[in-house]
This record gives structure tokens, sequence and C-alpha cells, in this order.
């Protein structure tokens, strides 16, 4: 299957196991510019799978995955190109390297993909940080913020390449509430503003309904809802109906 006009993300049939079990079974998803997507399942239902298939960091064993019209795992691959400069990714609990300041860790891929001068580059940096309320901690240690500053510094690292993708694995797992929503709101803003789309692997309802985009719903390793949040709060789909009304 070719890629659909206009996708930045294109998986078809897409399956993926780990040590014989089956955690993709025919996973079909496509995500165009400026979309807010929420990735939703129960734990182990394959949601971080399915984020990491996309950027080609583990093997599909059948099917297919495009990323910005590029086929992942072949000679097309962008992984580790030019093209991944239009992806940027939130990894769970930011993943910030400890031994390098806020300013550091987000010069990071400016550093790995550009040429551009020292000047410019801590110029970037720092409006960057101010865009997530942190133009004043550029040299503080990962180790001396709370877990919401360091999930700020990290989506200040995935934003500074100004990607046209934004892969998010649970971006406020283990954040307060207030904490959670104020990630919500930044990445809210950044698709407003940039247009950037949203990709956001959550379980937390709250989250889900202040992104108010579509929702992809895995059940059994297969997409067993895809459509908006409203239709999926109504949904009758056993999974999805669970999903959103455990406890009813």
């Amino acid at each position: 299957m070719s890629q659909a006009s206009g996708s930045l993300i294109q998986t078809s049939g897409l399956q993926v196991s780990y040590q014989g079990r089956a955690v993709l079974q025919g996973v079909d998803l496509a995500v165009r510019a400026g979309e807010v997507v929420a990735i939703l399942g129960g734990s182990g239902g394959g949601k971080s799978t399915l984020l990491k298939a996309i950027l080609g960091l583990v093997p599909a064993d059948g099917g297919s995955v495009y990323l910005l019209g590029h086929p992942q795992r072949s000679e097309e691959s962008i992984t580790g190109s030019e093209g991944m400069r239009r992806v940027g990714v939130l990894f769970q609990q930011g993943a910030l390297l400890q031994s390098l300041t806020v300013a550091e860790n987000v010069a990071l891929p400016l550093e790995m993909h550009t040429q551009i001068s020292r000047s410019l580059r801590r110029d970037i940096v720092h409006r960057c940080l101010e865009q997530v309320g942190l133009g004043q901690a550029g040299q503080r240690l990962p180790a001396e913020l709370s877990g919401g500053m360091r999930q700020r510094a990290a989506l200040a690292r995935a934003l500074v390449l100004d990607p046209d993708l934004l892969l998010c694995d649970e971006p406020g797992a283990g954040l307060d509430p207030v904490t959670a929503a104020g990630i919500d709101q930044l990445l809210l803003e950044l698709n407003r503003r940039r247009g950037t789309a949203l990709v956001v692997v959550t379980h937390d309802l709250l989250s889900i309904a202040r992104l108010n985009g579509r929702v992809v719903m895995l059940a059994g390793g297969r997409v067993v809802f895809d459509g908006p949040t409203a239709l999926a709060r109504q949904s009758d789909v056993p999974a999805v109906h669970a999903f959103f009304h455990a406890g009813d």
C-alpha cells in the first residue's frame, strides 16, 4: 500500500511481536498535517510499541510504515537522516541526560542535525525554553528540577528543530493534575501556533478531553475505534465504552 497523500504517518496492516507474542496485529493508521491524535488502550495494548514502530525503533513483522512519506526499515527510511529534523519525540519522564544542563539537553538536536553557529544555537535554545516557561532554568541540571519542569525541558528539546510532527508517550505520566494540564496546554498551543501534528499516547481521561482531537483505540493489537473524542465517549464498542465509562 502506498502512502496516502498528505499523510505524515501511514501504517497499513502493521504487525509487531515480541518473543513470539503478537503485540500489533494489523494496525492501519493515518495522521495528516495539523491533526491532534490520542492513541488509547489498556496497559500492554501496544500503544508505545506503535510509536516505536513508527520511528523505526522496532522491526515490523508484517505490513508497512511510512513516516513523512518514507518507508521505515528500508533504504529510503528517514531514521537518522535529514528528514528526522521534522519529527520531535517527547518520551515518558522526559529522558533528559542527567550530566548535561537543561540548555545543553535542548541544544542536542541542533548539534546533531545542523551546522548553525554556537550563538544562533544559544538563541534558539533560549527561545524554546522561554516558550515552555523555563527561560531562567537553562543552566540548571535535570536533578534540580521538578517533574513538571523536566517534562517542559524535554518538550523544549522536542521542539527545538521546529518539527512538523510531535510524538508524545504519556507526557503527563507521574505529574500532578495541574502540571499535567499545563503540559497539555503547551501541546495545544504548539498545534495552534505552528500547525504541528500531535500524536499523544495517553490513558488519562482528562488529558484526552483537553486535547479533544481524534481518538484511536487499540485493543487486542488492533484498531477498534478511530474517530472524534465526542463519538468515542458515545461508542458502544466494548473496549472503548469500558475505557471511558469504567466504574459507571
